[in-house]
């Protein structure tokens, strides 16, 4: 649970964001976009802005409460709108404009908080347009992006821009050996598999099997270029290791539900929708894996460029890679990508 002293000790490497969010919270505008990269702490300052808004800037006698609340986004008065697939569709929209036209519950204000709006159809976003330019006077709109595609600029116009930052790998590794999960040395292996997100980084620091998927990617040239069945082993080998890479978020996912009913023991009210919930861990493994599968294949880019060089065939390489990343936008058969990854690229000796 966060520290109601020090609510934002936990967000690292950006200090322009917090700072304005800080600075907002005495007189809050009518919308904001926080812009960035995924995994970088916009959620988590969403939800720390929010609880700020809805207790005085925590100020008020409840403050702990409500900082514990949104820390697990359940406070009433803030509603979540995610895609449940990989865009952001009208039905969406449509709830949200719902929501931020309904009364607080609770408090004297309502957050109407809409994750990767940067997914948003043409369609949806034009119909977000009027209740971000001009919501009720009670509702604050935040909407988090990684980019604003040129067809949401004119909502993006709408918004107070909050621009958050890739955390630096040096903070991440900072950050991991004061948070004790590692050794430094082994911090700054993290830090780079981390890809400048915080949470993954945390993440990866718990898993016991980091190491060996690293390794695995580090020896996979001298596996790759063989036979179907070889391809077919070494893709198998690597989905196991994946699957072993999922458990600390499924740990992270019980530990949620286990907060959810001692919320509601303590609390005596039901918290969170259920189906969201499980919606969004859905989404977080799937994510995840594909996080996963991306800093792979950039270790394996790292391989064959120090073992080949420069030349003709390092090019094809890079250029296989580049498609197998584009690939994964697609929701591909992921065992069918992997074999034809592993049985196309050249074998290294």
């Amino acid at each position: 649970m966060g520290d109601i002293s020090r609510p934002w000790d936990g967000i690292i490497g950006q200090p322009k964001a917090v700072s304005l969010l800080q600075s907002a919270m005495g007189a809050p505008v009518h919308a904001y976009l926080f812009l960035g990269p995924d995994g970088v702490g916009k959620r988590d300052c969403a939800r720390i802005f929010t609880a700020g808004l809805l207790s005085s800037g925590f100020t008020a006698p409840n403050s702990e409460r409500v900082l514990r609340l949104a820390e697990t986004e359940q406070l009433a008065d803030l509603v979540v709108i995610e895609p449940e697939g990989r865009q952001l569709l009208s039905a969406e929209a449509k709830r949200a404009i719902y929501e931020a036209g309904q009364p607080p519950v609770e408090w004297h204000r309502k957050v109407v908080l809409i994750d990767r709006f940067h997914t948003a159809t043409p369609e949806a976003a034009a119909s977000l347009l009027k209740i971000v330019e001009e919501p009720p006077a009670a509702t604050i709109m935040v909407l988090l992006a990684r980019e604003i595609p040129k067809e949401h600029v004119t909502i993006a116009s709408r918004c107070v821009t909050v621009q958050f930052s890739s955390l630096r790998p040096e903070d991440i590794s900072a950050w991991l050996v004061s948070q004790s999960l590692t050794d430094e040395n082994h911090a700054e292996v993290l830090a780079r598999a981390a890809g400048g997100s915080q949470r993954r980084a945390q993440l990866l620091a718990t898993d016991e099997g980091f190491d060996r998927r690293h390794s695995f990617w580090q020896q996979a040239p001298s596996r790759c270029g063989t036979t179907g069945a070889d391809a077919c082993a070494l893709t198998s080998e690597l989905q196991g290791m994946l699957e072993e890479a999922l458990k600390p978020v499924v740990a992270e996912h019980d530990q949620q539900i286990a907060e959810e009913k001692e919320m509601e023991t303590q609390f005596h009210i039901r918290v969170g929708d259920r189906k969201a919930r499980e919606a969004r861990q859905r989404r977080e493994l799937r994510h995840f894996r594909e996080e996963e599968l991306r800093w792979g294949f950039s270790v394996l880019a790292e391989t064959y460029k120090s073992d080949l060089g420069y030349g003709s065939v390092i090019s094809e390489v890079m250029e296989r890679l580049r498609e197998v990343q584009t690939e994964l936008i697609r929701n591909p058969n992921e065992t069918l990508m992997l074999q034809n990854l592993f049985r196309n690229l050249p074998r290294v000796r």
